[in-house]
């Protein structure tokens, strides 16, 4: 609480809380004491005291309290015009809300680094939004990143960094070109201990190879924490004032919360590779099991072409073997061989894209060119289980983006399925109907038994990995397999077929025009 005279805005007295929270004495701040001196706030006085008379109290208006330290408290100000001893005085009560404040910020700057950080697409991109977000929050004028070089002798600046003043070119420079090794520097000596380490001038410090260039910039105080993952410091970040600074606890604290966000964000990061790394082994599994189901299949596609092949090459030569040889007819007989071996040819490297290991890859592509290459490949063994295999292949259709061998997992997975469903339905009704359309701004697929359809109570379930109806292990497979390609790369869902049976369809939607100049 202060109390100053109306007329001249002197202090004629504080009490005990204002003492405290300001570091002067009482002596002090009566000898001294004025509006100006004990308040910095956005109204001058004599707008505080007009505002007074005209409202009778003026509530909660920001201001700031400096103290002896020459750091400042924020507070809460209220003042109202009272009558003591015939002269009107200002009287005004703070309320200390600085670590409200402070914590305030802090959950703020937390959330919003969680946030920022968990879109990042990698390390460079997290260290740059922790250096400027704690930089603009927080007053350090600079913040830049080391990271670990591969073979583990020296930390390098990295290229993410933030600075919000001028003339810090050549300190910039300088720490690109000067690598750390453990225990050499502010970020050596953090990355060699592990833990936070907070320097009050940096320019008089012995272990600070960039002294030099630190005086000169007028960067002093510096606080520099590890970031760790695995017990492995992955990366240093350090941050710089214009002045010199006693180690502030709620500082390091706050900036060491940080860090903890980023390691969690990077450990998430880690957890969902590996996990796609799974996912990517499990549909591998399952393609391949998938090819064991159509050996027969793949072995009349195969044996047919190499049939004709060496059928023509025996005509050939017997054709050779006489006096007189008709070379039109041999000529035809080689284009008949070359056209089958391109036949084979087309067989094997749809099989390969489909078996090998794969990395999901987004490219543009044909959706109907997609599902008539499984058509091809499943047509036999439909003809082997009495299915009449129909396509109905949209033309001129918008391009697409997705992954062609995940699209061609799951129209697989889904044709095998949807020709097992038919096994007890009779061979007059079993047909299986594929077909692509366009649908709104996209393309959509669709995949249709005469089976026994999907009981009610499982229609919600069959996305779930490892859900199955079925008594073989390849149930799951291809559900997962579906599970992770269909409502990974599409709008996917399951509807009643009219004629009995099951209809399943994804959407894909169409693919962006391309750019003269990408966006990035």
């Amino acid at each position: 609480m202060s109390l100053s005279t109306l007329d001249d805005g002197r202090i004629i007295e504080v009490n005990e809380s204002f003492v405290e929270l300001s570091g002067y004495s009482r002596p002090e701040l009566i000898d001294r004491g004025s509006l100006e001196f004990l308040w910095e706030m956005p109204l001058a006085p004599v707008e505080l005291i007009e505002q007074a008379r005209a409202r009778g109290v003026v509530r909660n208006i920001e201001a700031r309290i400096p103290t002896r330290s020459g750091a400042s408290r924020l507070v809460l100000l209220s003042s109202l015009i009272v009558e003591i001893g015939g002269q009107l005085c200002l009287l005004s009560v703070a309320n200390d809300i600085t670590e409200r404040r402070q914590a305030e910020q802090q959950v703020s700057l937390l959330q919003t680094i969680a946030l920022d950080v968990a879109v990042a697409p990698d390390l460079k991109s997290a260290l740059e939004v922790v250096v400027r977000r704690v930089c603009q929050t927080t007053g350090w004028v600079l913040g830049q990143s080391w990271i670990p070089r591969a073979d583990g002798t020296a930390l390098e600046c990295s290229p993410a960094w933030f600075t919000n003043a001028a003339g810090l070119e050549d300190f910039r420079r300088g720490s690109e070109n000067a690598p750390m090794p453990p225990g050499v520097g502010l970020p050596g000596r953090v990355w060699l201990a592990k833990k936070p380490v907070w320097v009050r001038d940096v320019s008089v410090d012995k272990n600070f190879p960039r002294a030099v260039l630190a005086s000169e910039a007028g960067l002093k105080a510096a606080l520099a924490l590890p970031i760790i993952t695995d017990g492995e410091v992955i990366a240093v970040i350090e941050f710089f004032m214009s002045a010199p600074q006693s180690e502030d606890e709620r500082l390091v604290k706050l900036i060491a919360a940080v860090a903890d966000q980023l390691d969690l964000a990077i450990e998430r990061k880690r957890a969902e590779e590996q996990l796609r790394d799974t996912r990517a082994e499990l549909a591998h599994v399952a393609r391949v099991t998938t090819m064991g189901e159509l050996a027969a299949s793949i072995a009349h596609e195969v044996n047919q072409p190499l049939g004709a092949i060496v059928g023509n090459a025996d005509i050939c030569l017997s054709w050779l073997a006489h006096p007189e040889v008709n070379l039109d007819q041999v000529r035809e007989a080689l284009e008949d061989i070359a056209e089958d071996g391109h036949r084979a040819s087309q067989v094997i490297s749809r099989i390969r894209s489909l078996v090998k290991k794969h990395s999901p890859e987004k490219v543009t592509l044909d959706l109907s060119e997609v599902a008539g290459g499984v058509v091809a490949l499943v047509s036999h063994e439909a003809q082997r289980k009495q299915v009449t295999l129909r396509s109905e292949l949209g033309t001129s259709l918008p391009a697409v983006v997705g992954d062609r061998v995940q699209l061609q997992q799951v129209l697989l997975n889904l044709v095998m399925n949807g020709i097992e469903a038919m096994n007890e339905t009779e061979v007059s009704r079993r047909e299986l109907i594929v077909r692509t359309e366009a649908s709104g701004t996209g393309v959509v697929a669709t995949v249709s038994d005469h089976g026994s359809g999907i009981d009610a109570t499982q229609v919600e379930q069959i996305f779930k990995a490892f859900h199955t109806t079925k008594s073989g292990a390849w149930g799951w497979a291809w559900r997962l397999a579906v599970r992770l390609s269909s409502r990974t790369v599409a709008n996917s869902g399951r509807e009643s077929n009219k004629h009995g049976g099951a209809m399943f369809k994804f959407t894909l939607p169409e693919a962006a025009p391309l750019t003269e100049k990408p966006p990035w």
